[in-house]
């Protein structure tokens, strides 16, 4: 994994991956500098109407989902710990949550 640091400053952004940097000034046509940071870095980069495009590919074992949803994800899996630790499953009604859930896993593959 590489690091990337980013300077910004009034009239500039700097880029520093690995040992290679790119300094990108206020007044300077940033395509070409960006084009080559991430082509160093595997993108694929192609231009279209002057706007810079690039399309990360992610592995079959990967996905991009929002923070926001990534955080709920999260506290969910920690209630659902918390539960487990408490005991959950002495409760009376366990098994029949367990059946409700294995139903909706089934609905949703």
């Amino acid at each position: 994994m590489k690091t990337i640091e980013i300077g910004i400053s009034a009239d500039s952004i700097t880029y520093i991956i690995g040992n290679k940097r790119w300094y990108i000034n206020q007044e300077d046509d940033p395509i070409p500098d960006l084009t080559e940071m991430f082509e160093y870095l595997g993108f694929k980069v192609e231009t279209l109407g002057g706007l810079l495009m690039t399309t990360v590919t992610l592995s079959k074992h990967e996905m991009v989902i929002d923070k926001s949803e990534y955080e709920e994800l999260l506290n969910q899996a920690m209630r659902a710990e918390a539960l487990d630790s408490a005991g959950v499953d002495n409760w009376s009604g366990y098994d029949y949550a367990c059946e409700i859930y294995r139903d909706m896993k089934e609905d949703n593959v």
